[in-house]
């Protein structure tokens, strides 16, 4: 429905200076990873108090980010030590 895309619900927040540092793909990709973060951290659902599994799909479906662009935004916070492989 119409009304779903102004619901405040389904907004996400990205941070400005990241889309000037990163580029707006990989700040909205972060954004999300640390959305995920949050949640495993809230759930115990953490690797070695550090880690967790990645859901490409998910991740697609929340910021419309095909996997490939995922993945090159992946090269680039790893490259700055965001994330580890």
């Amino acid at each position: 429905m119409l009304i779903d895309l102004l619901n405040s619900s389904n907004y996400i927040m990205v941070n400005m200076d990241a889309i000037h540092t990163f580029g707006l793909n990989t700040a909205v990709y972060c954004s999300a990873l640390l959305n995920i973060y949050k949640k495993a951290v809230t759930k115990n659902k953490l690797y070695n108090e550090t880690y967790f599994k990645i859901d490409r799909e998910y991740i697609k479906k929340q910021t419309s980010l095909e996997i490939e662009e995922q993945l090159k935004c992946d090269i680039n916070l790893r490259k700055v030590n965001i994330i580890k492989q």
